[in-house]
């Protein structure tokens, strides 16, 4: 399957309802980035010339690929299960959290704890690579740092 390209720009109406429209891209390169940084600008500006609503959020895709369609084997992949992931920003040091489903705790979990190993192999890869990558939501500068990470289940 291709890989899917395209900007969203969401409006809300008179009655906070939001609605989007979508329109597919040509796929973004390093060579191409600036140019269509450009077009998508002025596309947006004559959307807004043409809608009444207002806009509410942009979202630019760079690469949307189906990995599988494939359903797990282990009849514990549940989405209910999550690793609850707690960090902070370096510098702001702000609070925040991020859910990931499907936890795998088979042997990384610290014993007679809810939490994460962070010194086991893949624990510590993900960690690491997590703090490369994260920012604060609140500052795109902002690096940040892995406090801690727990098991946890769907509330009934």
């Amino acid at each position: 399957m291709a890989a899917v390209h395209e900007y969203l720009r969401q409006y809300r109406d008179f009655s906070r309802e939001l609605s989007a429209t979508r329109l597919h891209i040509p796929a973004i390169t390093i060579g191409t980035i600036a140019t269509l940084l450009g077009i998508i600008g002025n596309y947006a500006d004559d959307l807004d010339n043409i809608t009444l609503g207002v806009a509410s959020q942009d979202v630019i895709t760079l690469d949307r690929n189906t990995l599988s369609a494939d359903v797990p084997t282990n009849v514990f992949a549940q989405r209910e299960l999550k690793w609850l992931v707690h960090y902070h920003s370096n510098t702001l040091n702000e609070k925040f959290t991020l859910e990931i489903p499907t936890a795998d705790p088979t042997g990384r979990l610290i014993a007679g704890t809810d939490l994460m190993d962070l010194t086991e192999t893949n624990a510590a890869s993900w960690k690491t690579n997590f703090e490369i990558l994260a920012v604060s939501p609140n500052d795109d500068t902002d690096q940040c740092t892995v406090d801690f990470v727990e098991l946890v289940g769907r509330n009934l």
